[in-house]
This record gives C-alpha cells, structure tokens and sequence, in this order.
C-alpha cells in the first residue's frame, strides 16, 4: 500500500499555471541598438509548473519570458532580431518544437490501469478496489494532463512574437525558448539585413 502511495504522489499530472510575461518584474536587462530587452529565465519552475519545468530540464530547453521595448524612431521587427547567450548566437524554437518537447504525456497514464485487478483483502473478506480505482485515476490524470497541455499551447501561441513589429516607444511581452543554452545574459542586435 506504501508502495502504491508513493507512485499516485509522484506520479500525477500536473495543472498549468499561466506565466503571463507582461505581468512579471524583470530581473535581467541589456539595451543593444535602441532595443532594450527585459528577460526572466525560470518561469515554468517560478510559476509552479513543476511537471513542465522538470521536462524543461530534461531536454535541455531554456523557456524565457522576455520584454522587448523599441527606444528607436523608426519600427523593429522582431524577425530583424539576432539573440545571444554570451556571445554565442541562438535561434529561437519555434512553437510547436516548445510544445512537443514539454508537453505532458498524457498516454503514459493509462500504467494506472494495471491498478484495474487490485483487491482490498481484510479477514477473510476481499473487494475490489480496483476497478474504481485503476480507471478513476488514469482518467483524472489524462485530463489534468490535456487540459494542462492545451492551456500551455495556448498561452505558447499567445505570446509568440514571430511576426511582431515593435513601433517607437512601444513595450511587447512575450515567450520564447532555445536549445542548449545556460544562464548566461541575454543580448540582442538588429540584423542587418
């Protein structure tokens, strides 16, 4: 029964909480060409989404909420936007790559069916509490897992700046997310052509 406990704790899936970068106090902050770039690392963990950051972790992602402010006279267009870690150059990955590699996996739950044939045995009586509970618990996981999955895509493509211009004076807040990268600052140069 101990062992049992242990794996339902450990083991179940996690809600997603919104990171909503235009809400957040900024930490890091560099200004490269009259575009001041405001950066937060961590915002899975800081926001309590333990499942994804672990997975974050895992697969070697960086997920960053970011600020980007034009101080410029003319618009910038983030496409325009070249970002560094250090002085090493990085892309950043598109949507559905940071959605697929963070994602829950909401099939791998359906392992708590083979809690289907578990019996409650006391004295000579037995009942089995398994078939509620196997099933009860892979259906609750699979939809805590889905509808985390879909509210994770969903502020994903909310705050994509893919296509975004930034007119003079004006602040956009988004996500963004690298490869390979540690803690090192952030910086950004507008690309030439």
């Amino acid at each position: 029964m101990l062992l049992i406990s242990a794996v339902l704790f450990t083991s179940c899936a996690g809600s997603y909480y919104a990171i909503n970068p235009d809400r957040l106090n900024y930490t890091a902050k560099t200004d490269n060409e009259g575009v001041l770039l405001n950066y937060r690392y961590a915002v899975l963990e800081q926001q309590g989404n333990k499942k994804y950051a672990k997975k974050e972790t895992r697969k070697g992602i960086k997920l960053v909420a970011i600020s980007l402010t034009n101080t410029t006279e003319k618009p910038v267009f983030y496409n325009k936007l070249a970002f560094y870690s250090g002085s090493r150059a990085f892309s950043p990955l598109d949507i559905n790559t940071i959605h697929r590699e963070l994602k829950q996996a909401a099939a791998s739950y359906l392992l708590f069916l083979f809690l289907t044939p578990m019996n409650l045995t006391i004295g000579y009586s037995s009942m089995p509490i398994g078939l509620g509970l196997g099933p009860g618990i892979t259906i609750s996981n699979m939809v805590t897992a889905s509808r985390a999955n879909k509210s994770f895509k969903e502020e994903l493509l909310e705050q994509d700046l893919r296509d975004a211009v930034i007119d003079s004076g004006e602040t956009i807040y988004g996500i963004i997310g690298f490869y390979g990268i540690g803690y090192d600052p952030l910086s950004i140069k507008i690309k030439n052509n």
